[in-house]
Order: C-alpha cells, then structure tokens, then sequence
C-alpha cells in the first residue's frame, strides 16, 4: 500500500509539534545518500506549512574504515564525539588544548 504524500507531510507536522516547532523558527533537514526523497520533501513542506524557515543539508556519505576497524583521520583533525583537543593534551600544544594555555597569550 503507497503512502501518500498528504499523509506523509501531516506526519511530519506531527513530528514537528512534539518538538515544539513554532512559526518563524529555523528548521534544519538533515538528509544523506539513503534518505528517503519523499520523506525530506515532506518534512521540508510540512515545517513550511508551520511557518518555520527551512534549511536542507546534505550530509556526505561515511568515510571509509581503515583496515583496523576505525574510521580514516584527517591530520589535525579531531573526532566530532567523544573526544576534543582538550583530551588529547601533547597534541593541542602540551598545555591540554586550554584556550588560556600559552598558545592564547602568544
């Protein structure tokens, strides 16, 4: 059985309600190689019907895993959860990545 667009667009203004989405707020629709096209263009008009503005972003695809198991680094780059330059110390100039460190005062 098809889902109609109608009633995908009223699910997503349900959606939106719970998380208390009011008339002038900014809405971002995050969306990936798998999403559906269907589901972002009704949550986009769903969120527009509410009054709210509404941003797409288009996330890329994962990065490749390394043989080891965990993904591929960028140099000098940290990963987005559960770890920052401040828990890396020696990395972040030795002085835990502390913005008053003395990288801060140079």
């Amino acid at each position: 059985m098809a889902i109609s667009d109608d009633f995908r667009i009223e699910t997503w203004k349900e959606v939106l309600g719970l998380c208390r989405v009011k008339a002038g707020e900014s809405v971002v629709v995050l969306t990936g190689e798998t999403s559906h096209p269907q589901n972002t263009e009704a949550a986009m008009r769903a969120a527009l019907a509410m009054g709210a503005s509404v941003f797409r972003l288009d996330l890329p695809p994962k990065p490749p895993r390394s043989p080891g198991g965990g993904a591929h680094r960028l140099p000098g780059r940290h990963a987005a959860v559960g770890e920052s330059p401040r828990d890396r110390g020696a990395e972040a100039g030795g002085h835990g990545g502390r913005p008053d460190g003395p990288a801060a005062l140079s």
